[in-house]
Parts: structure tokens; C-alpha cells; sequence
């Protein structure tokens, strides 16, 4: 079984080395792509700093203790490559826990840009260590993809996470999928999210997003707790983006999510809030 999963992630994993490698003989394209898509650049306010601060509330059900997380960032532009620094907090069950991040994003060409992300922490509510890597391109008017890899590391074993993503622009529509590979410490498994923004303008859009499978951390960074990985999931999301003004941005969410827990040999059901502001300077 975990061969045949292994072989049709690997073709699907070829598919996107295809597709990426052939972006060299493309000659148009669309600049938006490339802007806060999927990754926040500063490059669409024209500014050299930003700071933002976000927290997020999960609400277990089966009188579970809920969980808290917060956070605070700092972005600077670096001529044309985006380098930020993050602290993550979280609290439940009485216990504290602080995690140190740093992400890179360099701009290799007006096509192509990277994402590179180290995180540590010595606290039991996150893993030791956090590694990410990842190449994404675009190609054509409508079309970006990307290959990269995830690593987890907590105290005892290491998660090894191949991922990537297609997207397509059709009309006001962004729509992506993120296929991801979990190399667990008790096998192999696969996870897909999938991901729909509609835009009403340049910076403010509504989302919907599902995914299912094995959470390692890859759906978002709020489920990097270590308490969370390796979960059978299931999970819907809804949010919106939003300028208050040119230099002030908020996003606001909410979603469900079914956690299998197997001391329980069962689901708990799991309703979470957030918010971020970010604001340019």
C-alpha cells in the first residue's frame, strides 16, 4: 500500500518538476503573481519595513482545553528579497511556550522568486526545529507553480514533508492546490489543500479553503504545535483580506476541523478563530 502511495506521489511530484522546468521558454508574465499571492511581500507598497501581530483562538470540543496563539513579526525589504523575523507564542493547559522564526524570500528574476524558513524553540508545545525550502515560478499569463520540502523536528523523530503547488488565475478567481508527501515515523502518507480566493481589488480578497489528510504543519503555521502532528484531518476555511488604507492591512478567518485522535480511537471536532494586522512603515 504505502508503495503504491509513494509511486503516485511521485508522478504527481514529477508533474510539477515539468511544469516548472519548462517556465524557461515562457516569455510572458502576469507581475501580480508575484506580489502577496503567496508569500507577503512588501513590493506592492513601495516601503522597506513592515510590523504585524495576529492570535488565534482553537475551541476543542469533549471539554478538551482550548488553545491559544499569538504572535509578532518584522519585515524588511533587502533590495528586492523579503527577509522576516516572527516570534510565536502559545498557551493551553496552563503551559507557555515561545518559538523563533525567521523567513527569506529572495527574487531570483522577474519570474521566479524563493522561500527559505528556520524556526526553534525549546518549548514542548512546538517542535525543536522547523526547516522549509521552496522554488516557485511563473508561467504563461495565468499559471504559477512550486517545488520545495518541510521539515519538523521534534525532541524524538523527524518529519520529512515534499510539497508544492499549481495555481491558476481565471478572472477575479486565484485558485491553487498544495499536494504534500508526509514521511512519518510510521510510514508514508499524502495530504491535499485546496485553496480559492476572489478578489474585489488589487489587495482585498475572500477565501475558501479544504484540506485532508495527515496534518504535519503544512495547512498553516498555527498547526505547528507538535501536539497536532501526524492527525488524520479534515478541514474547512473561510477568511478575508482587506486594506484599511494604502499602508494597513487585516485579515480575518474562522474554520472547522475534525482531528482523529487515536488513544480515543475517534474525531474531535475543532472550531478555530483568527486575526492578523499588518501594518507598512
Amino acid at each position: 500500500m504505502l508503495i503504491k502511495i509513494a509511486g503516485h506521489v511521485g508522478a504527481m511530484l514529477l508533474l510539477s518538476v515539468s511544469l516548472i522546468s519548462s517556465l524557461q521558454a515562457q516569455d510572458e508574465l502576469n507581475p501580480s503573481l508575484l506580489q502577496d499571492e503567496l508569500i507577503p511581500s512588501l513590493d506592492a507598497h513601495d516601503v522597506k519595513n513592515s510590523i504585524e501581530i495576529g492570535g488565534r483562538i482553537d475551541d476543542y470540543s469533549d471539554g478538551l482545553s482550548n488553545r491559544y496563539f499569538s504572535y509578532i513579526q518584522y519585515g524588511r525589504k533587502i533590495k528586492q528579497h523579503d527577509l522576516f523575523f516572527r516570534l510565536n507564542s502559545a498557551w493551553r493547559v496552563g503551559e507557555q511556550g515561545f518559538q523563533y522564526d525567521i523567513d527569506f524570500y529572495p527574487k531570483f528574476s522577474s519570474r521566479a522568486y524563493g522561500f527559505f524558513s528556520l524556526s526553534y524553540s525549546n518549548s514542548i508545545l512546538f517542535p525543536r526545529w522547523r526547516t522549509a525550502a521552496e522554488y516557485f515560478s511563473s508561467f504563461g499569463k495565468r499559471w504559477e507553480a512550486s517545488l520545495g520540502i518541510r521539515t519538523i523536528h521534534p525532541p524524538d523523530y523527524t518529519i520529512i514533508a515534499p510539497t508544492g503547488t499549481v495555481g491558476v488565475y481565471l478572472g477575479n478567481w486565484y485558485i491553487y492546490l498544495r499536494p504534500t508527501l508526509n514521511i512519518l515515523q510510521d510510514g508514508i502518507s499524502t495530504s491535499w489543500l485546496l485553496d480559492a480566493r476572489w478578489y474585489w481589488s488589487d489587495r482585498s480578497y475572500f477565501e475558501m479553503m479544504v484540506f485532508r489528510g495527515i496534518d504535519t504543519g503544512a495547512v498553516r503555521d498555527f498547526n505547528s504545535i507538535e501536539n497536532s502532528f501526524g492527525l488524520d484531518t479534515y478541514l474547512g476555511r473561510v477568511a478575508a483580506n482587506f486594506d484599511i488604507n494604502k499602508k494597513t492591512v487585516i485579515k480575518i478567518g474562522s474554520d472547522y476541523s475534525a482531528l482523529f485522535i487515536p488513544e480515543r480511537d475517534s474525531y474531535i471536532n475543532v472550531w478555530a478563530w483568527d486575526i492578523k494586522i499588518r501594518r507598512y512603515f
